[in-house]
């Protein structure tokens, strides 16, 4: 059974054409005039303002003024909120993260449509470091590493006071344990620079420096 596919509303004809396959000359033809009638779907479209923000202004700004009175619909702001019938409104988030903004939408005809938005709720650059670590195998204090949140890239340089890189790594939750390049010889008790390269979620890099006591 044949069947079509339309994709704009309206009316439309169907006509039958009817011939044998030995190629007989007589053709039956069929029109049925305004056979099929295709609502047109809800109008969901809108706009969320900003998409991405940070957690210290974690609001934004949903638009559908552009609905047709006759529909009827809600948001999903994808963090189990809902708002029923409101064209226009600001939402505040309360946590990080990536979050689906959803209209779905209802026409007089029956007809549903949904259309979905994502914002991002970014975490802000926080950045704290111990001062000294005490690398004796007591399970306190052994290592070292800074803690970071609000980042999308990171790289940590260690150096002793000439210069030579004693720990390197681009891994934020790996520590260095006061080895050489945490496998060799034990580095001796004194203070070292550490050097943090970051990149945070607007993409801006950012460089910090500081020192750290590794005491024995």
């Amino acid at each position: 059974m044949p069947s079509h596919t339309y994709t704009n509303a309206g009316l439309y004809d169907v006509k039958l054409w009817m011939w044998t396959d030995e190629g007989c000359i007589d053709t039956i033809f069929v029109s049925y005039p305004d056979a099929v009638l295709v609502n047109p779907r809800p109008s969901s479209t809108f706009t969320v303002s900003p998409p991405v923000t940070s957690i210290y202004t974690p609001v934004v700004t949903v638009d559908a003024s552009g609905f047709l009175f006759n529909e009827q619909y809600f948001f999903d702001m994808g963090d189990s909120t809902l708002y029923t019938q409101t064209a226009f409104f600001a939402h505040q988030y309360q946590d990080t993260g990536s979050f689906e903004v959803k209209r779905i939408a209802v026409n007089q005809y029956g007809c549903w449509d949904t259309l979905g938005i994502w914002v991002r709720i970014n975490p802000v650059l926080n950045i704290w470091t111990p001062s000294a670590f005490t690398p004796n195998g007591d399970g306190q204090n052994d290592s070292f590493r800074p803690f970071v949140t609000g980042f999308n890239e990171y790289r940590l340089v260690i150096t002793n006071r000439w210069g030579q890189v004693v720990f390197e790594s681009s891994d934020a939750h790996e520590e260095w344990n006061g080895q050489i390049l945490n496998t060799g010889a034990e580095s001796p008790q004194d203070v070292y620079a550490w050097h943090l390269f970051i990149v945070d979620f607007g993409d801006s890099p950012v460089e910090y420096t500081g020192t750290v006591l590794l005491y024995r």
